[in-house]
């Protein structure tokens, strides 16, 4: 991050003392705020490439006032809801006010490896109810990643930080310092080529998610980001039995149809991903019974953490 964002701690914004960091990465910081009325709170405070200059400020405020009214705009049961949006005249750093969910994302359980079946299923449909939601709405996530989705103690699920990629955005899917946007774990080809993107690319990470919940791990890792995004323009994602022998083959279809290289061969919606998902499984026979609770989850109250990446350089051509 461009800035010391531990130096914030102790500073009030929109009424909530900014007690410690949960997370940070390219895009910001998330703190626990507390209220005059001990409310507490997570606060995204956004921080803009330190090279912007007066008018790529001015410009990154106005994308700030747009993506405001879109994010507004959002009220899903699935969707973590912005109460509230500022910026600290101090430092000149906007933040945004949303609940804190203490319980941890889906990134710190998935750490324990793939989840049961009958859990996936659980939160594969809530996140697909959040994703068509949204782009029906004309809204385009961009970083779907389960550092973004929150889970409550009652399983019920959260996405996070819409609007967030395409406000950092500068024609391309990276901001001026070179810094790629999104998580390239989870992202569309055509997002990794820097093409336009539609609901596809959305529908795309969803289906990452899924094949992360299901056998452990993304399908493709690389410890050089330009090494990663070639991976996931041109190379094939690994077969999930692979990873997961127990898996029927009419699921492994179903992960394989939505991480199709061609956005007009995927799922048309991510309900008919997360549908033909929990088919797939009921038709081959796997016993489902209720979605278990995790074994060895520790809470993490991390909120939309995007990491950071070295800068791209870009080919000479």
């Amino acid at each position: 991050m461009a800035t010391n964002v531990n130096g914030l701690v102790g500073r009030v914004l929109g009424g909530y003392r900014l007690e410690r960091v949960v997370g940070n990465g390219a895009t910001g910081a998330v703190f626990l705020g507390r209220g005059v009325d001990d409310a507490v709170k997570a606060v995204k405070v956004l921080v803009p490439p330190s090279a912007l200059s007066p008018e790529q400020g001015a410009d990154f405020r106005q994308r700030f006032a747009r993506e405001e009214q879109v994010m507004r705009s959002l009220r899903h049961p699935n969707i973590l809801f912005v109460e509230a949006f500022g910026e600290d005249t101090s430092t000149g750093y906007l933040y945004m006010i949303m609940p804190y969910i203490a319980q941890g994302t889906l990134g710190a359980r998935l750490q324990h490896g793939p989840l049961p079946y009958p859990t996936a299923i659980n939160y594969l449909k809530q996140l697909a109810a959040a994703v068509d939601y949204a782009n029906n709405m004309q809204s385009i996530h961009r970083d779907i990643k389960p550092a973004n989705i929150l889970i409550d103690e009652a399983d019920h699920l959260f996405l996070a930080d819409f609007g967030i990629v395409k406000l950092f955005e500068t024609g391309e899917h990276m901001t001026a310092t070179g810094t790629v946007m999104g998580t390239p774990e989870y992202m569309a080809p055509e997002q990794a080529r820097g093409d336009a993107v539609t609901r596809a690319a959305d529908i795309y990470s969803v289906g990452m998610v899924a094949y992360h919940m299901t056998t452990g791990k993304p399908a493709f890792q690389n410890p050089s980001i330009t090494g990663l995004l070639m991976q996931i323009i041109q190379n094939p994602p690994p077969w999930p039995r692979t990873l997961r022998p127990d898996l029927p083959e009419a699921t492994q279809a179903v992960l394989m149809q939505a991480l199709a290289k061609n956005p007009s061969q995927r799922f048309s919606t991510a309900g008919q991903l997360a549908l033909a998902f929990e088919q797939s499984l009921q038709a081959s026979g796997v016993t489902m019974g209720p979605a278990p609770t995790v074994s060895g989850f520790q809470p993490s109250a991390t909120v939309g953490v995007t990491p950071s990446y070295p800068p791209v350089v870009p080919p000479a051509n």
